[in-house]
């Protein structure tokens, strides 16, 4: 059994090489981690910098390419205009000529470049002529442009005429014939928003454009052209609030969709525009994964190679070696001393060899020489058993006789004490159980009254549970009401709701309408968002309404739940209350019967206490006598005894030399000499 349980043990610990493995493989781990995560930490900020660089520099190209066809613009216009004052002509129809070439020159200047004098001569290449009330002078563009010795863009606006988005640049001028004015110049944007719009950093962002106080392309394309005020969009308002101060850095920002984006603000060269593109921050980090990839799969690589050459180091210079000693050392654990171990080598392992060997052939000799000594003392042991157990033999058989005689006197004073014993405390039991009978009697009697009492009060509990369930059940109709009234309110509440949301809907289409009527609306637009405002608050106040009746119909179908249950629990404790009556009555006649019975068994009681006290009288002069005899026995089986017992104590200690000496010899046999 030992054996066996040894071997299990040894079954379930680990080899050396597997501890070892198990402390240098997490070990090399935690190092390799250490180390990937240094330089992979490195690696991420160096590659966030050139990205976030990389995304800087294309936003400046993308704002020069924009800058480049603007700048051509005024160049064009402000050389068109300088020739024209140059000239010193004074002719009207020579200045038109000069003016209608300018519609040539660009793409987005069709309609070429007029001139507004002060004293309200207006010439345009188109044929456009104001009206009587029209003055030049008073016009916005003018105001701007008399400021400004070159062309310069104003603030961009949609169209009247062509519903595109158009922003005018505007100058001063000298004519030759010395009238002053200012010169203006209407640029179409549409070929600026699609440029915008086509642009992709990194090919997966976006663009957007904005002027000084306005949005000239966007992602929503019905914000262009709108001032900031007009625009209500909470990504609009992010960008107007970075637009200014972050010229030429990254920025964070989160889109209504909760993605994260790094945007970026560049002035376009030749104007106040403000260039923004944007690239969703996964697309700038994507390097960086596939960098982290690359590190996490060149980890478990190398971790993996590193596990290979432990192993088969280790198998090599450890494992081998201890298995050789490790199966040694089995076999001399199984008891086998006939193994021969050779000399090993130097180290700790050859010497673990050599001392075991040394161990093997001291143990071979001491367990024979154990093994003739115990055979000698084995055949001396049997002998002085024997000698012994004759003696004791003899001993027994007188001991066993005294024992006898002993043991039957003894029997004879035992049974006759007991006799008196019993009749003495059987006296005394009955005189105790009839004054136990009469307390008894009196008990049974007010059990009687008790029990009267208990089966009236039964019946007021019965009459009692009735009118409470009819209660019940008349609370149970007023719950069930109050359920069907809150249906009624709940089918109130979604009209009130349907009224609300079509209230909100004109209300959201009278802001529309009030939008496109512009200056004249806006007083309308007021009052239609006040409107609005209105609906909103009411369907909120219904929501909060729907959501009380909700509870309280839930209380209340929980309230007719529980009041079901309690229903039904009165029903049941109303029959067992008629049960409990039924059970009180037949308690009331058995209690009855029992006082009877009871007086009766305290009259014979007293007869049997006369009786028991005459036999305790005589079985005390019967235990006197026996007394005596059995003193006299017992002396002689006291002698008989000890003489029985020193045979037996020589007996055993020959048994146990003869016992000890074969459990030496079976130990000797375990082992293999």
């Amino acid at each position: 059994m030992k054996k066996s349980n040894t071997n299990k043990r040894l079954g379930r610990n680990f080899g050396i090489s597997q501890k070892l493995i198990a402390v240098t493989l997490p070990v090399t781990a935690i190092m390799i981690v250490l180390i990937i995560s240094f330089l992979s930490i490195q690696a991420v900020w160096s590659i966030t910098d050139l990205s976030s660089q990389a995304l800087v520099q294309e936003s400046k190209a993308d704002a020069n390419e924009l800058g480049r066809s603007m700048t051509q613009l005024t160049s064009q216009m402000d050389a068109a205009l300088e020739a024209i004052e140059k000239s010193r002509t004074r002719n009207i129809f020579e200045i038109n000529k000069m003016l209608y070439a300018t519609t040539a020159y660009n793409e987005m200047a069709k309609e070429g470049m007029y001139l507004g004098c002060e004293n309200n001569d207006f010439l345009d290449p188109s044929g456009w002529q104001p009206d009587a009330n029209y003055v030049v002078a008073q016009q916005d563009w003018y105001q701007e442009g008399i400021n400004h010795e070159t062309f310069t863009l104003g603030e961009p606006y949609v169209n009247d005429r062509t519903g595109k988005i158009c922003v005018t640049m505007t100058r001063k001028f000298r004519l030759g014939d010395g009238r002053e004015g200012v010169a203006g110049v209407d640029v179409d944007l549409d070929g600026v928003v699609q440029l915008v719009s086509a642009i992709k950093p990194m090919k997966t962002g976006g663009a957007m454009l904005f002027a000084k106080n306005s949005v000239l392309s966007y992602f929503k394309k019905k914000f262009n052209g709108k001032t900031f005020d007009q625009v209500n969009d909470s990504f609009v308002k992010q960008m107007v609030g970075l637009k200014d101060k972050s010229e030429g850095k990254v920025e964070d920002v989160r889109s209504y969709d909760g993605i994260k984006y790094k945007i970026v603000f560049v002035t376009v060269p030749g104007t106040d525009w403000k260039l923004a593109t944007s690239v969703p921050e996964k697309t700038v980090y994507s390097r960086m994964t596939a960098f982290l990839i690359v590190s996490i799969v060149f980890a478990v690589l190398a971790l993996a190679a590193i596990a290979v050459i432990l192993v088969v180091i280790i198998g090599r210079l450890v494992t081998k070696p201890i298995s050789s000693i490790t199966k040694t050392i089995t076999q001399v654990a199984t008891g086998d001393f006939t193994v021969e171990i050779k000399g090993g080598g130097s180290d700790e392992v050859g010497r673990m060899h050599s001392s075991m060997g040394n161990f093997v052939q001291r143990m071979h000799q001491a367990l024979t020489d154990i093994s003739d000594v115990t055979e000698k003392l084995s055949d001396e042991a049997v002998q002085s058993r024997n000698e012994a157990n004759a003696l004791s033999n003899q001993a027994k058989e007188q001991s066993s006789s005294m024992t006898q005689i002993s043991a039957t006197m003894e029997g004879m004073a035992k049974a006759v004490t007991e006799l008196a014993e019993n009749a003495s405390i059987l006296a005394t039991d009955v005189n105790e159980l009839t004054e136990q009978g009469k307390m008894t009697e009196e008990t049974v009697s007010d059990l009687v009254v008790k029990a009267g009492e208990g089966q009236s009060a039964m019946g007021r509990v019965e009459n009692g549970m009735s009118n409470l369930s009819s209660a019940m059940y008349e609370m149970n109709d007023v719950v069930t009401a109050v359920g069907e009234s809150t249906n009624k309110i709940n089918s109130i509440i979604e009209m009130i709701k349907s009224i609300a949301h079509q209230t909100n809907l004109l209300s959201l289409n009278a802001s529309i309408e009030a939008s496109r009527a512009g200056d004249a609306g806006r007083g309308f637009a007021v009052v239609a968002s006040e409107i609005g405002n209105l609906a909103t608050d009411s369907a909120n106040a219904t929501n909060q309404i729907s959501e009380i009746i909700e509870e309280v119909t839930k209380q209340i179908e929980h309230l007719s739940e529980k009041s079901q249950e309690n229903m039904e629990k009165i029903k049941v404790g109303t029959d067992a209350v008629g049960n409990a009556g039924v059970t009180f009555k037949h308690i009331f006649s058995q209690l009855d019967r029992t006082g009877d019975i009871v007086t009766e068994m305290i009259r014979r009681v007293g007869k049997i206490d006369s009786i028991a006290n005459s036999v305790a009288a005589i079985a005390e002069e019967q235990s006197a006598s026996t007394q005596e005899v059995t003193a006299t026995v017992e002396s002689l089986s006291a002698s008989s005894e000890q003489v029985a017992s020193s045979s037996a104590q020589v007996d055993h200690n020959a048994k146990t030399v003869t016992d000890s000496a074969k459990e030496i010899q079976e130990y000797i046999q375990n082992f293999t000499l």
